[in-house]
């Protein structure tokens, strides 16, 4: 029995002794299944060496650690003594890091939109339509509930390190609503899907293969707490920290740097999943920790596919592993901060001003303040006068040679000044900047399409584990219109085979923000894009806000809409824009979410436009009832501000007085800008007027109230 250090068990553990019993013998079986899975898993790290050396020397690099040597005798990341430098010994060694702020650079434009989810139905029928529908809302739910975000900007950083990375999907019996605790003791709930982000070292795939889709077999090994594995695993004992064997002190350092535990702490556990074939007719799951196999089942998932998506920064032809630009930065890296150096050690040695003095001109004690060293010396003549030594000059190819390595690192990592957000020069056009940031972003579009593509059949793959196990009722919450939050309540059978994940290429490809903004702006100035609610989009500006400003109306119709869709029943105000708002109630009614509700929530939305109907009549009766008392009484401020009134207009109406004043064409679809339809509130106008004379009531004219037609329009 070994004894593990004091931070990785509990206080609570008196025994303070780790691995399994020496009583505890395990069966044969058990034995040669641990080794193999050992076995596989050194030759998994056999094959992926070079791409594991890479990534561990990549990730030195990002964290600053950039004095680093490849040890191939012991095949493992060794740092260089701290005396060392390039220029000898005892001399400068700087690091310049600019490989960390490049990295972040690229990271958020790839990461610029969060991911977006589009459930293509099979079939045209309306029940597999609506089943389309409930499963992107479920996928958009476990993307936001389980923070798949936080997973892709790990995965993404493991693609920029090491060329390859990948996300693995499991089921989390014990997740979610808890059922029942069995007679074992683990927690029985609803369950729920886990996604893993992996990089190249924590996982590896059947050796030989050349497309990840062929391998029969995977492997991760992950390092945690003795303790967690204890409880996952519902060990009888506490797993022996042994995966520090596997890493240097420089490793350590590094893991430390960002944040993660390290590995004199930890417990190394393997995980397979093997697909059913001939050497396991159904497959299996099997977990191996300090070489006693502690979980083994059949393979719980599709036998045609693994529960793992690889990725890739740039493929690598006739391999499922990829390569990334960071092997090509290192090095750039590495000249660059010799290049630093150099000149450091130059303004060290000669930096300092100098005075030159004949012996016997003056004394040290003659000055006030310390020029510098006073170098002595017998001059050739006599009356010499002390003069300042002037230090000699850099060549100028040295001082442009840390620049060059500057602009070349740029150039590898697809950074430059745009994508920085630095000005390139002093004044640009929007199409400027989006060429300028385009020479940076379509180098990346590969990856982008692979990025889309794989989180798509990520998406897909969930939606299935929860068609096939979510047999208990549950509810899923998204944000929908104006913020307000959609309620469903579903289980898997109601999916119905609709797991046909698109994700959009626009969320994955890197944008620079600014670019497109300015870009977007130079639309706007010239009119080519006159809505704005367009331009907030395509400016990425927070368009509930904007809507807000725009036309308060508008902003309250959609807010109304969404709580309707909630079946939540809303109650019509008197000081309702009441076209605004049919016409935006009746927009949501045209499209599938109105047609593909239950009949409760049709209904809602209908008893809701009748609402507006009879209150918008009732208001243009008491608009007559107020002309008939006084003429101009109409145009008094009131709370829903009829077109005439003293109430000052919105944005929106604002924009529409002034194409009209202008002679533009109005906006499409604004009440009362319709030939037909004004002809046929003038003739309806007519006739109430005709109506009111024959019952004795006073005349309408353009001096008293406004007709209907002035309720609608201008």
């Amino acid at each position: 029995m070994a004894t593990v250090p004091a931070a990785a068990i509990h206080e609570d553990d008196e025994s303070r002794s780790t691995g399994p019993p020496a009583t505890d013998t395990p069966a044969l079986a058990d034995r040669k299944l641990a080794t193999l899975i050992m076995r596989r898993w050194e030759d998994c790290g056999t094959e992926l060496a070079k791409a594991r050396r890479h990534f561990w020397q990549n990730l030195a690099f990002f964290f600053g650690e950039q004095w680093v040597t490849w040890d191939s005798t012991r095949n493992q990341l060794q740092s260089l003594a701290q005396n060392y430098s390039p220029l000898g010994p005892g001399r400068a060694r700087l690091t310049i890091n600019r490989i960390e702020p490049n990295t972040m650079s690229v990271l958020a434009r790839l990461m610029h939109s969060p991911l977006a989810f589009e459930v293509a139905p099979t079939d045209s029928s309306d029940d597999l339509i609506a089943a389309a529908r409930l499963a992107e809302t479920v996928v958009r739910a476990e993307h936001f509930d389980t923070d798949w975000e936080s997973t892709r900007y790990d995965e993404l950083f493991g693609l920029l390190m090491g060329g390859t990375s990948a996300v693995a999907w499991e089921w989390d019996g014990a997740a979610g609503t808890q059922l029942e605790i069995d007679e074992t003791g683990r927690i029985v709930g609803t369950g729920a899907v886990r996604l893993q982000s992996l990089n190249i070292s924590e996982f590896g795939i059947q050796p030989g293969v050349r497309e990840f889709r062929d391998a029969t077999w995977w492997m991760m090994g992950l390092a945690m707490s003795p303790l967690v594995a204890k409880e996952r695993y519902g060990l009888a004992w506490v797993p022996e920290p042994d995966a520090s064997a596997q890493l240097t002190p420089l490793q350590h350092k590094i893991l430390e740097d960002s944040g993660r535990p390290q590995g004199k702490n930890l417990c190394l556990v393997l995980s397979m999943y093997e697909r059913p074939n001939p050497d396991a007719r159904k497959g299996r799951y099997v977990c191996v920790v300090n070489d006693r196999v502690v979980h083994n089942e059949d393979y719980p998932f599709d036998r045609e596919r693994l529960n793992l998506r690889p990725f890739r920064q740039r493929r690598v032809t006739g391999q499922w592993t990829g390569t990334t630009y960071l092997n090509a930065a290192v090095p750039i890296q590495f000249a660059y901060n010799h290049a630093r150096s150099l000149i450091h050690e130059h303004m060290k040695k000669v930096g300092n001003a100098r005075l030159m003095a004949p012996f016997g001109a003056f004394t040290e004690d003659d000055f006030t303040n310390d020029p510098g060293q006073i170098l002595w010396y017998s001059p050739d003549m006599a009356g010499a006068s002390p003069a300042y030594l002037r230090p000699p000059d850099l060549p100028r190819w040295m001082l442009a040679e840390a620049d060059t390595l500057k602009a070349e690192l740029d150039d590898v990592m697809h950074v430059h000044a745009t994508s920085r957000g630095e000005a390139s020069f002093d004044r640009a056009s929007g199409q400027a900047l989006a060429i300028l940031a385009e020479k940076d972003d379509s180098p990346l579009g590969l990856m982008a399409h692979e990025q889309s593509q794989g989180w798509g059949e990520i998406a897909k793959s969930v939606l299935e584990l929860y068609e096939a196990k979510a047999t208990e009722r549950r509810r899923a919450s998204v944000r929908g219109e104006m913020g307000v939050p959609t309620l469903i309540a579903w289980t898997g059978k109601d999916i119905r085979g609709q797991t046909n994940v698109r994700v959009p290429l626009e969320v994955t490809q890197p944008r620079s923000k600014a670019a497109m903004q300015s870009f977007v702006k130079d639309l706007w100035d010239r009119q080519i894009i006159t809505d704005p609610h367009q331009y907030a989009r395509l400016a990425m500006l927070p368009e509930d806000e904007l809507v807000e400003v725009l036309d308060a109306d508008v902003a309250k119709a959609h807010r109304e809409n969404a709580r309707m869709m909630n079946g939540s029943p809303e109650l019509v105000d008197d000081f309702d824009d009441h076209a605004k708002h049919i016409a935006e109630h009746n927009r949501h009614r045209k499209s599938d979410a109105y047609r593909f509700a239950d009949e409760e929530i049709r209904s809602i939305f209908d008893d809701h436009q009748k609402m507006h109907e009879v209150m918008a009549a009732e208001e243009y009766g008491g608009q007559v009832r107020k002309a008939g008392e006084m003429p101009g009484l109409a145009a008094l401020p009131q709370a829903h501000e009829p077109p005439g009134s003293m109430v000052p207009p919105d944005y929106a109406e604002q924009m529409q007085m002034a194409a009209q004043a202008n002679g533009g064409m109005p906006a499409q679809g604004a009440p009362g800008q319709d030939p037909a339809q004004d002809q046929m509130l003038a003739d309806l106008m007519m006739m109430m007027q005709q109506q009111q004379q024959a019952e004795g009531a006073p005349g309408l004219d353009n001096g008293g109230a406004p007709g209907i037609e002035g309720l609608y329009g201008p």
